[in-house]
């Protein structure tokens, strides 16, 4: 007796699931300390956070493009004036 051929069932499809995209990559840039007295690095974005190290005049760095109230954020417990810095525009931004 030949055994009949039953057709595959179909598989139950579930919606999606829904995915958070991931979070905005962040915007860094590089500067440069534009006065000769230098400037402070500081724990936080203020003269009342603790200074942390120098950068001195001509002396560059990577800091998030954005800039909060004044201060640029280098990494964690960093942070320099936007006063006495400028832009590298010959060196690309890049996202971190």
């Amino acid at each position: 007796m030949a055994a009949q051929a039953t057709a595959p069932a179909e598989a139950a499809t579930a919606a999606p699931a829904t995915v958070k995209a991931p979070a905005a990559a962040e915007k860094y840039c590089k500067y440069k300390v534009t006065t000769q007295a230098g400037v402070n690095v500081r724990s936080g974005p203020g003269t009342n956070h603790s200074i942390v190290g120098t950068y001195a005049d001509g002396q560059t760095f990577w800091a998030k493009a954005a800039s909060v109230n004044g201060w640029r954020y280098i990494s964690s417990a960093r942070h320099v004036t936007t006063q006495h810095t400028a832009q590298v525009t010959s060196t690309p931004c890049q996202y971190g």
